[in-house]
C-alpha cells in the first residue's frame, strides 16, 4: 500500500525533511558505507552502502522532490496561509519541519485572532541550539531570524545546576530535554461543565472549547556517577498555553 509520502528534501540530505525514514542507524553514510549495510540492495553503486538514497527507497517515498543543496524557504508555505488561518480563526497549527520545539506567535493584521504556531520537531527537542552569529569580539548571538519567536527551551527554559552534600553537581531543572507536547481539550457545553466554571473571553463570551498545550520534557534524574536512576515526566510551565474557540458550522 502506498503511503503517500513526498519529500521536499535532497535524497543525500541528513535529514529527510523529518518524515523518519532512517530505517537505520545513522551511521550509514554514502558512498563508502560502513560494516552495516542497510536493508534493501537499490541504489547501492550509487548512493553507497547504508544511503540515504537506498532508505528512501526501502521505505517506498512516493514522490521526492528537490536536489542536494540546502533549502532558503522553510516555512514559506505555511506563511501564505497564515490569512486564511486569521480569517478562520484557527488558534493552532501544529508543524513538525524542524528539529527543536519551539511555538511562535502570530497576528500579522494586530486584530486579536492570534495563531499560535507549534513546532514538534521530530522528538520533542533535537537537543540543538538556534543559529548563531560570530560577533567582532568574537562572541556569538543568537540569529533571531524569526521575529514571532515565543517560545523555545534553547532561551526560555535555562539549566538550574545544584551541588549535593557530596560535592557532586547536578542538573535541577530547565535545559532541552526529548519529551512531547501535552495538548489537552476541554468542552464548555452545558452537558459537560456545570454552570459558572467554563472561563469568559472578550466580550463577556464563553468559549465552545479550550485546548491547553504544554511542552513535557523526559528528565533524566542521575546518581553521583552520572547514571540514569530514572525518568521523570517535568511540565515546562513557562510555556504553558490555553486557547479558547468555537466551533464553526
Amino acid at each position: 500500500m502506498r503511503t503517500g509520502n513526498v519529500t521536499t528534501s535532497g535524497i543525500q540530505d541528513a535529514t529527510l525533511g523529518t518524515m523518519g525514514s532512517h530505517v537505520t542507524a545513522r551511521s550509514h553514510y554514502a558512498p563508502s558505507g560502513d560494516s552495516k549495510p542497510a536493508k534493501g540492495k537499490t541504489l547501492r553503486e550509487n548512493g553507497g552502502l547504508g544511503s540515504i538514497s537506498e532508505q528512501v527507497v526501502y521505505t517506498r517515498v512516493d514522490v521526492t522532490m528537490g536536489n542536494n543543496n540546502s533549502n532558503a524557504q522553510p516555512g514559506t508555505l505555511v506563511r501564505h496561509l497564515q490569512p486564511l488561518f486569521e480569517k478562520y480563526d484557527v488558534g493552532i497549527v501544529i508543524s513538525g519541519h524542524d528539529e527543536m520545539l519551539k511555538a511562535s506567535y502570530v497576528d500579522d493584521d494586530n486584530n486579536g485572532k492570534r495563531t499560535y504556531h507549534w513546532d514538534v520537531g521530530v522528538a520533542s527537542d533535537g537537543l540543538r541550539a538556534d543559529k548563531r552569529i560570530k560577533q567582532e569580539d568574537g562572541t556569538y548571538k543568537p540569529y533571531r531570524f524569526n521575529t514571532h519567536s515565543f517560545w523555545m527551551a534553547q532561551k526560555d527554559e535555562p539549566e538550574i545546576w545544584k551541588t549535593n552534600e557530596n560535592g557532586v553537581k547536578h542538573l535541577a531543572s530547565g535545559g532541552k530535554h526529548l519529551g512531547h507536547l501535552e495538548m489537552i481539550a476541554s468542552l464548555f457545553s452545558p452537558e459537560i461543565v456545570p454552570a459558572g466554571t467554563a472561563p469568559v473571553v472578550e466580550g463577556g463570551v464563553v468559549p465552545a472549547y479550550s485546548v491547553r498545550m504544554t511542552p513535557i520534557a523526559a528528565f533524566p534524574l542521575l546518581d553521583d556517577n552520572y547514571d540514569v536512576t530514572i525518568i521523570e515526566r517535568r511540565e515546562t510551565p513557562s510555556n504553558q498555553i490555553t486557547v479558547t474557540g468555537r466551533f464553526i458550522k
